[in-house]
């Protein structure tokens, strides 16, 4: 989205009225505020820097597949917005892309308890791998809320069963059950599971393998599925268990807490 038309629904994020161009910069009249605006892009932070996007977030691309991919179509006459939207190439006039790291792509910076847009804003709201990654996801889901017009549409993906990943601060994978607790303001219309479990297993096998030394990879690789199988029916993990504590982090079953007051 064009800065002409960010700034009709940018919001202070202290304040939450509307802010006013100045020069380079986005004024709150409330608090005084002044957003810095650099190559277009506001960023809606009170204190400190965005971080920029690194190499590996680069890399991937986030392009919208299945039912979000109809979402710029469908609420064509209204403001979509893309939460967290990372290295997003598929551009739309109407659709905000916005996010903590900058992007190439992004249209607007900001934090996730402190939104920079004003209240009921936004007709739907997309977001997919970006919930996990938030130290406080009710108060990010409450924001959310807050800006989303009455009717207006909401569609979160969150892990469940995804590895831990060192690209951003990973902190929360979430069960269907925790994933209508965290949007228990919202009516629903639908709570689900992704169907792509065999994209899973390929997840786990490669990060097994990739943390393994060679002589151990070759003697994984060597083996067949069904020889496997039956080695870890016996509690027999073989090469398995040679891995690196990066990936044994990556694929730990549970984590845990020892502490005093």
């Amino acid at each position: 989205m064009d800065l002409d038309r960010l700034v009709e629904i940018l919001g202070c994020p202290t304040c939450r009225v509307r802010v006013e161009p100045i020069r380079d910069a986005l004024f709150c009249p409330e608090c005084g505020h002044r957003y810095r605006v650099e190559d277009g892009v506001p960023w809606m932070i009170v204190q400190g820097t965005p971080p920029a996007a690194k190499g590996e977030d680069l890399a991937v691309e986030k392009p919208y597949v299945r039912i979000p991919r109809d979402l710029p179509e469908e609420f064509r006459d209204g403001i979509v917005l893309d939460y967290g939207a990372g290295n997003q190439k598929q551009k739309y006039p109407h659709v905000v892309q916005f996010d903590t790291v900058r992007f190439p792509t992004t249209d607007v910076l900001g934090t996730p308890d402190a939104l920079p847009f004003q209240d009921s804003t936004f007709d739907a709201i997309y977001s997919s791998s970006a919930i996990e990654y938030l130290p406080d996801p009710f108060l990010a889901t409450a924001e959310i809320h807050r800006v989303t017009k009455p009717g207006g549409v909401i569609l979160l993906r969150v892990a469940f069963m995804q590895p831990f990943r060192s690209v951003r601060e990973h902190y929360f994978n979430m069960t269907v059950e925790g994933l209508r607790r965290l949007t228990r303001d919202f009516h629903p219309l639908q709570v689900s599971w992704d169907p792509t479990a065999p994209h899973l297993f390929r997840w786990v096998l490669a990060i097994l393998l990739q943390g393994m030394d060679p002589p151990a990879r070759k003697e994984a690789l060597g083996m067949t599925f069904g020889e496997l199988v039956a080695r870890m029916e016996k509690n027999d993990y073989g090469p398995f268990e040679k891995i690196s504590d990066d990936a044994r982090k990556a694929l730990s079953p549970c984590v845990f807490f020892c502490g005093y007051k």
